[in-house]
């Protein structure tokens, strides 16, 4: 994003920090973005379904960086904490409703998209791939299913299911 890279990372001097790590192409530089307690509580640390994560994802939103639980509860909505000032560490938090059709079960956010759409996915791997690409603005989604995958019968006896990554980096790190 604007020729800088972000990934979570978590710190070794202390057991609680959370950081972003970012690193500039056009300054060849690293820095360090502290992540405020309240969020690293009520993000990475919330109980979903009697048990307790810690999956941060880092993605973009409305044109800046953006850390989220990727994975979502039975009816809890998405939440998003937008950094709109990275200068003075300002974080906004944004949360929206999943469409009913989506609260049958948990699942899990896996990236943006330039349109604004968040990723999601069941949060169990299934023999069948799909994903909805749910727009926040219009809270509105539409499913998209993967066909001509190999089914189980290639792997009898084996406990197979799709498991869908999403990178979302479209530039090329080349000047």
């Amino acid at each position: 994003m604007n020729g800088v890279i972000h990934w979570r990372n978590r710190s070794y001097s202390s057991n609680k920090d959370e950081v972003i790590v970012a690193f500039d192409f056009t300054e060849e530089k690293f820095s360090v973005i502290p992540l405020p307690e309240s969020i690293v509580q009520g993000i990475a640390q919330r109980p979903i379904s009697g048990c307790v994560t810690r999956s941060i994802l880092c993605t973009t939103m409305e044109g800046h960086l953006a850390i989220t639980n990727s994975k979502v509860g039975i009816s809890e909505p998405l939440i998003f904490w937008i950094l709109k000032d990275s200068s003075k560490q300002v974080w906004i938090k944004k949360a929206f409703s999943r469409p009913s059709y989506m609260n049958q079960e948990l699942c899990r956010a896996i990236g943006t998209l330039p349109t604004g759409e968040v990723i999601i996915k069941p949060a169990k791997n299934s023999h069948q791939c799909w994903l909805y690409y749910y727009d926040v603005t219009n809270n509105t989604s539409r499913k998209v299913e993967f066909t001509g995958l190999p089914s189980q019968e290639y792997y009898p006896g084996v406990r197979t299911g799709y498991n869908v990554l999403y990178h979302g980096f479209v530039e090329s790190l080349y000047f």
